[in-house]
């Protein structure tokens, strides 16, 4: 179908053509009633010949002579001597010359002029796109010669076809030795055999190809660790040409990836052995602390009981004897009692200290100010005539052990309560603030304070920087701070200046 509407369609505008002219004669006689009966036609057979060829001008010249012969010619004036069919017969044989002219010697000049420019056009083309090849080849050898890896292409097979200089330099091995499967021949013969297996797994699969093999050094005779890769690149039907990749050297990576293999080893091995030994002495230590509290409890126990009795007998010596005792007997007695008392204080401080080591933390969300508060007011219960002035930061909260925190506030507020007593408008604060060991939380005072080169010993048991008479307590309290502290992950410190204070600060990390 489309062949024959490919054939008829320069007839069809032959034909159009003709009814055209038809037309333009039709109008042109009205005014100028002696043209001749053709002349416009010869336009048209010129217009077919020159665009469709000669057959399709030879039809517009038949149609022509018709057109021209049936309907103008009894119109146009006579031409003298010549008769209607003379006329016509004259017009077909020029017409067919023109035709002939138009439709073959100008359209085959014209073609042929076309084809020559088409075809320097093509060469002009064709000469950019060599050069532009040969520029793009210089280019693709220039980053060949520029990689310092070995490159090799092999066909479908992976037979080698050929291998950049690197080859040579490295293997000593000429190329032309090496083509095929020469180059199997600079192999570890022990790599054979895993080569052959992975290029067989890449044929099958046409994915890349990722094997380790070991190449001779042609120089020292030493094999060297590489990694093969190659790419297969596929023709149009999906079926693998060619194989482009690779020889990277990694003897020295690959050594460096062993030693640290075999020191992990070594290390895990000590890491095993240490890790046996702490646990070996944890249950020592856990054993030693066990007998330590046994003992701490018996102790304690068997302590207090001269304690009690010496602390009765010397009252009661007071009070049956006291009106035959001197005033310096008295004065004996009272310190007796005082010790023995104090020495009370201590065992009731030490155990304290040894429950918090066995004590399980339970942490929770705590509102810290919540918990300060309690303890100060329990400490005004205890020191009903104290004036000092108490500022607290609301809202303080932390993740931790309430049981735990409460003791913090005991011994810090109880600390900075009896230090500010000789002060003359004693103040205690408790907040927080942001500190370059993160968030902290403080006790603050105005009372003695301290000098910073004892601050290390603050919190040790039983040191003190002020005597017992003039400040009272087991020397115990910090201590146990610190202990608290530590025991949720956090660290205690204090600042001060000598008679202005001092600030006690700890963290609670969750």
């Amino acid at each position: 179908m489309e062949a024959a509407v490919r054939f008829l369609r320069p007839y069809l505008w032959g034909l159009l053509t003709v009814i055209a002219f038809s037309g333009v004669k039709v109008l042109v006689g009205a005014v100028l009633p002696s043209t001749a009966p053709y002349l416009l036609f010869t336009i048209a057979v010129v217009i077919v010949a020159y665009n469709f060829g000669f057959w399709p001008g030879v039809f517009s010249v038949a149609l022509s002579t018709f057109v021209g012969a049936r309907f103008f010619e009894k119109f146009a004036v006579p031409v003298p001597g010549q008769p209607q069919w003379l006329q016509a017969a004259t017009f077909a044989i020029q017409a067919l010359i023109i035709c002939y002219i138009c439709g073959v010697r100008i359209k085959v000049a014209l073609d042929r002029t076309a084809a020559l420019e088409a075809e320097r056009a093509a060469r002009v083309e064709l000469d950019s796109a060599s050069r532009e090849l040969q520029r793009s080849e210089e280019r693709y050898r220039g980053v060949i010669a520029a990689v310092p890896q070995i490159v090799f292409v092999a066909d479908s097979e992976f037979c080698f076809e050929w291998l950049n200089d690197r080859w040579t330099d490295f293997t000593s091995v000429p190329e032309a030795n090496a083509l095929d499967a020469g180059w199997l021949d600079a192999v570890e013969a022990e790599d054979r055999p895993t080569i052959a297996t992975a290029i067989s797994e890449a044929k099958s699969g046409k994915g890349v190809l990722n094997v380790e093999l070991r190449l001779k050094n042609g120089t020292t005779s030493v094999y060297r660790w590489h990694l093969a890769r190659a790419v297969p690149v596929q023709n149009q039907s999906g079926e693998v040409s060619q194989w482009i990749g690779t020889f990277t050297d990694v003897h020295d990576s690959k050594l460096f990836l062993n030693t640290m293999q075999r020191l992990n080893e070594e290390l895990e091995t000590r890491v095993r052995v240490r890790t046996e030994e702490l646990v070996s002495v944890n249950r020592e230590l856990e054993g030693a602390n066990s007998e330590l509290e046994a003992f701490c409890y018996a102790v304690s126990h068997d302590l207090r009981t001269p304690l009690r009795a010496i602390d009765g007998f010397s009252q009661a010596l007071a009070q049956d004897y006291g009106g035959l005792l001197p005033e310096e007997g008295h004065s004996y007695l009272d310190r007796v009692r005082s010790g023995a008392h104090r020495m009370d204080e201590l065992i009731t401080s030490l155990l304290k200290l040894s429950r918090i080591a066995r004590q399980e933390l339970t942490v929770q969300t705590v509102n810290l100010s919540d918990v300060a508060m309690a303890a100060w007011t329990e400490l005004g219960h205890a020191h009903p005539n104290s004036q000092t002035q108490f500022d607290l930061e609301p809202g303080m909260t932390a993740e931790a052990d309430p049981k735990v925190v409460r003791i913090i506030f005991d011994n810090l507020l109880g600390n900075a309560l009896k230090f500010t007593a000789n002060a003359c408008e004693p103040h205690v604060a408790a907040g927080s603030e942001l500190t370059e060991r993160g968030k902290a939380f403080f006790v603050r005072d105005n009372g003695v304070g301290f000098s910073m080169e004892y601050a290390a010993k603050l919190f040790t048991p039983f040191e003190r920087l002020h005597s017992p008479r003039e400040y009272p307590g087991s020397g115990v309290g910090l201590a146990t701070v610190m202990r608290c502290v530590r025991k949720h992950g956090g660290e205690a410190w204090a600042e001060s200046v000598e008679g202005q204070g001092a600030t006690f600060y700890f963290t609670l990390p969750s």
